[in-house]
């Protein structure tokens, strides 16, 4: 909802007033692109086969909010999303990005070694405790780039453990970067918030909320 509501003021505000209004937001074709990323090994091949695939055309918004870049193993298929949303948009139209933010090295849970609690977990109804744990595998604190071994465990009341465990590679990004990718991709920034309140962005803000146009 508060996508929704930010979204018409902000189309009315910069178009001609009260001529949009957001009825529905399609989720579901930027999901291939959150979910192939899940192995550490990405590599240029990866990134070629991303570049080949188009977006859905004809938008008068994108969306890609909720810190969806931190699903993305790499600043270079960040960038790739910022321009194969501008293919996407219609002339003159907008885009919403919405991210956390780490203007310098790696800190805090991105290089500690101690495996930890993710906190997606819990116990079922039928008595099923889930036990989500990451641990830091490697990082390298210049570019931003995190390692993650995750673990998602399965706890039988009578004891049973199963569970999954799989590698997973983040790239934490800044407002900079983000800023250079709107621009290099054609769109003009409209506005620059540190939270969903819509508080002026400052490098203490908890998060770096964008909204631009397709020049």
């Amino acid at each position: 909802m508060f996508y929704q509501n930010h979204l018409t003021k902000y189309l009315n505000q910069y178009d001609r007033p009260q001529l949009h209004i957001v009825i529905d937001i399609e989720y579901n074709w930027f999901l291939p692109l959150v979910y192939r990323q899940s192995h550490n090994n990405i590599d240029s091949a990866n990134i070629a086969q991303q570049q080949k695939g188009k977006w859905p055309a004809g938008f008068d918004l994108v969306i890609l909010g909720g810190n969806c870049f931190y699903e993305l193993a790499t600043s270079e298929e960040q960038e790739i999303c910022i321009s194969k949303a501008f293919e996407s948009l219609n002339n003159r139209g907008s885009i919403f990005v919405d991210n956390d933010h780490m203007e310098n090295d790696l800190d805090g849970l991105w290089i500690q070694k101690d495996i930890y609690n993710l906190g997606l977990s819990g116990v079922t109804a039928d008595g099923i405790r889930v036990e989500s744990l990451c641990e830091v595998e490697s990082y390298d604190l210049p570019n931003r780039i995190s390692r993650l071994r995750r673990k998602v465990l399965m706890i039988q009341p009578d004891g049973e453990i199963s569970g999954i465990e799989y590698m997973q590679q983040k790239h934490p990004v800044s407002k900079i970067e983000v800023e250079n990718w709107l621009i290099k991709a054609g769109f003009e920034i409209k506005e620059i918030f540190g939270n969903t309140d819509r508080q002026p962005y400052t490098v203490e803000s908890e998060r770096a909320i964008f909204i631009a146009q397709k020049r």
